[in-house]
This record gives structure tokens, C-alpha cells and sequence, in this order.
């Protein structure tokens, strides 16, 4: 599998976290298997096969913060199928019963669709029966022609929930300024290899002329 995640290089990601499967499993509409990563999948009655899991995220909170991953492959993209989202919330209690967390989710933006995953994801939190019992931040941040989103998820009984609003803020606030670097270097690596090229050609007409 050519699994590609998301393209914020400068995050520092640590091992993905194990869940007990057989919680998972026991309500589950789709059977969840463990990958040999550590992460989760599950494939779907129309052949999707998705990648689900959990990462140590220290760019956000000092502790007890993780990025929550979804990659997707193969199968019928274009078929709506409620069980996902059934099988993703699955994951996601169990996750906070083991762990009560603070969810960082980043849509992965290697296709350009991350519009449209940003989209689904808050579509699947507000289908959800009991999301009275979260509180769900996202937003989008928009740098030249490209949109980057991010979300949190966070039970409101986590008694830092003030805080981490706040955290959540400033990590946007960092995020833009991370990749604001990244397009300022870019530009300026395109500049010096255009007149790299120039100085080239200039020199190659010196020699024919000689």
C-alpha cells in the first residue's frame, strides 16, 4: 500500500499508539484489524481499505496530545457508506476511554482534497449522537493558493479545556508562520535557481561566441 500522509514536514511525530481491538471490535459494524505499524484498518463491503491511528504530538500540548490520522485506498471513493463513520467513532471512544485526549486532526492534503475530507470529518462529528459530550474545533488557514485545515477534538469534561482552546489557537498561529517559512524559502530557492540558469545560458552563449 502507497500510503501518503499529510505534508506538514516540520511536526514531530512519534509512534503510533495501540488500542485494545477486542473493545473495538466488540461494536464495531466493520472488523478492525491491526496493521504491523501499529495502526488500525478496516475494509469496507464496496473494497475501501482505510488506515486509522493515533501519534504523539508534542507540537501542540505538552502532554497527553495526539494526531489522529485517516488514509483511504482502493475501493468505490465516491460511495457514501455511514458504517465509516460508524467505525471511525468506534476507534475514537475507545481512544478517549483509554487515554481522555486531546485529538489534533490534520487533513491530508498530498491529492488536494482536503476540503473535501475537511468537510466529511465535520459532517461525521455533527451526525454524531453524542457530540454534546465534545467540544470540536476547526478552522482553515490560507497561504497563496493553498488551504491547510486542522480540527481538535475534546471531551468537555477534560479539565483542561480552557487551556487547550487557547493552545489550539497558538498552534495555528505557528502553523501559519511554519508554512509562511516554508513558501518564503521555496520563492527564494526558485529565484536563485532561475538566475543560476540565466548565469548558465549567459555563459554557454560566451563560449559559442568565442
Amino acid at each position: 500500500k502507497n500510503w501518503k500522509k499529510w505534508d506538514l514536514k516540520w511536526q514531530n511525530l512519534h509512534d503510533v499508539i495501540d488500542l485494545p481491538i477486542e473493545r473495538v471490535n466488540a461494536l464495531s459494524p466493520y472488523k478492525v484489524y491491526i496493521n504491523n505499524n501499529g495502526s488500525l484498518g478496516f475494509e469496507t463491503q464496496y473494497g475501501s481499505v482505510y488506515e486509522v491511528g493515533f501519534v504523539e504530538d508534542y507540537t501542540f500540548m505538552d502532554e497527553n496530545a495526539f494526531q489522529f490520522f485517516i488514509l483511504e485506498s482502493q475501493g468505490k471513493h465516491s460511495v457514501k457508506d455511514p458504517l465509516v463513520r460508524e467505525t471511525i467513532w468506534v476507534i475514537l471512544e475507545t481512544f478517549f476511554l483509554e487515554n481522555n485526549p486531546v485529538i489534533l486532526y490534520i487533513c491530508d492534503m498530498s491529492d488536494g482534497k482536503q476540503a473535501i475530507r475537511n468537510r466529511l470529518f465535520s459532517m461525521w462529528y455533527y451526525e454524531y449522537e453524542q457530540r454534546e459530550s465534545f467540544t470540536f474545533l476547526s478552522t482553515k488557514v490560507e497561504v497563496e493558493s493553498t488551504d491547510y485545515y486542522a480540527s481538535v477534538l475534546v471531551k468537555n469534561s477534560n479539565p483542561q479545556l480552557e487551556d487547550i482552546k487557547v493552545a489550539f489557537n497558538s498552534f495555528i498561529e505557528n502553523m501559519k508562520e511554519k508554512i509562511n517559512e516554508q513558501e518564503i524559502m521555496k520563492k527564494s530557492l526558485e529565484i536563485l535557481a532561475k538566475d543560476f540558469q540565466v548565469v548558465q545560458e549567459t555563459e554557454n552563449i560566451n563560449l559559442m561566441e568565442m
